[in-house]
């Protein structure tokens, strides 16, 4: 049998493997964000971006209102057993700058209540249509179905997604069309971020933390030109593209990846932009029961198994890194090496936790000091969550 000096060395070196893999990944993913924030002075601030000499600022406006078109704007809502005392997105839609805009709201077999609150928007509005779904074809899964008619039934020359639970704020469609508005070299996709709010509870705080790292992630990899992941409650693209693209058919009978899969059937060439200023982001209810967010989880992973191969490489990498860190650090604490396994925790914590700041995504977090704790419990979602998705087979909703 080996001596503990081997199996000292062995875990030593896995707890430093997992480290540098992970520590290696931070690092990129914040060259990513110095990326995006770049792209974002240009589109959300083009001001700043056009100052040279002595220019008033009315010529800079003027300036950099000429680099956006104003084509219709049609934003997507897909509702089916959504309370209906709880609509905050209508009269968010109603707040939105952009003088050009098409509400699309798809009625998915939804409630006669539900219904009724809907029927009387589109009867006060005239820029929102409705569109009632009565049953959803075979073949299809019924999210994938709502969507592909609303997108279809849409005029606008750009489409932005959002879900029902959400609050878009008020500029949330100038800014957030702008990369496909361009004049000049317009974005076929743009991506955004969706936090948490409000977060109530340590199973909110949860999803707040790990809602942000995963848009850490996704964000800070499309900014370096890598797909990975998208988020469908805070997405848009051309209606081109759209038009071009499968419309989910390769992947309709699939619970989940309307937004990722899809993302991932379009040409290598398209061009994807990701947004995460404040104003283009879009909050979210969190899920009040562990059993609806348990349900929620399990449909997100049950669409990762038909990823990219590339793309599951570098979840499967993160995942296990994550995972073999926590296992070598509690080894290593246990064992006569206490005071380095603390070093090495707490340069991680602070690496990570210094990159999400410096993005924005632990702005207004009322609960900074438990970060390590959320991110042990991230470990452990790893671990359970993540393997019991790849069985799920459940429907779209968990109405418990």
């Amino acid at each position: 049998m080996p001596p503990i000096d081997f199996w000292l060395g062995l875990v030593v070196g896995v707890t430093g493997l997992s480290l540098a893999i992970l520590s290696t990944s931070l690092w990129q993913l914040s060259r990513g964000w110095q990326v995006l924030n770049q792209q974002e002075i240009r589109l959300l601030n083009p001001e700043r971006w056009l100052a040279k000499g002595f220019q008033s600022q009315a010529e800079l406006e003027a300036q950099a209102q000429a680099l956006f078109s104003e084509p219709l704007v049609s934003i997507l809502v897909c509702f089916h057993a959504e309370d209906p005392a709880q609509q905050d997105i209508l009269p968010a839609l109603q707040a939105q700058t952009y003088p050009r805009l098409e509400f699309v709201l798809v009625a998915d077999r939804a409630t006669p209540q539900l219904l009724q609150v809907l029927r009387q928007f589109v009867a006060k509005e005239p820029r929102a249509r409705l569109v009632e779904l009565t049953e959803c074809p075979p073949g299809w899964t019924p999210r994938k179905h709502a969507l592909r008619t609303g997108m279809n039934a849409a005029s606008g020359e750009i489409l932005l997604l959002t879900d029902a639970d959400c609050t878009p704020p008020p500029r949330w469609a100038e800014l957030f069309s702008r990369p496909l508005r361009l004049k000049d070299a317009p974005a076929d996709v743009v991506l955004g971020y969706s936090p948490m709010a409000p977060v109530e509870g340590m199973l909110g705080r949860f999803q707040a933390y790990e809602t942000a790292y995963t848009a850490y992630r996704y964000l800070g990899s499309v900014a370096q030109g890598q797909r990975r992941m998208a988020v469908g409650r805070n997405m848009g693209c051309t209606r081109n593209l759209w038009q071009r693209s499968d419309q989910f058919a390769s992947h309709a009978a699939v619970p989940g990846g309307s937004d990722d899969l899809w993302l991932f059937s379009l040409p290598t060439h398209t061009r994807i932009v990701p947004l995460a200023h404040p104003d283009t982001r879009v909050p979210t209810r969190s899920q009040p029961t562990f059993r609806r967010w348990w349900h929620q989880k399990r449909r997100h992973v049950s669409a990762s198994v038909r990823y990219p191969a590339a793309v599951k490489r570098y979840f499967a990498i993160g995942a296990a890194a994550h995972v073999l860190l926590y296992a070598g650090l509690l080894g290593m604490a246990c064992g006569p090496l206490p005071a380095l396994a603390a070093v090495m925790l707490l340069g991680y914590w602070v690496l990570k936790a210094a990159g999400m700041a410096r993005a924005g995504l632990l702005a207004g977090w009322p609960f900074h000091f438990q970060f390590p704790f959320l991110d042990f419990l991230y470990v452990l979602y790893l671990c359970i969550a993540v393997p019991a998705g790849f069985r799920f087979r459940g429907p779209w909703l968990s109405n418990t």
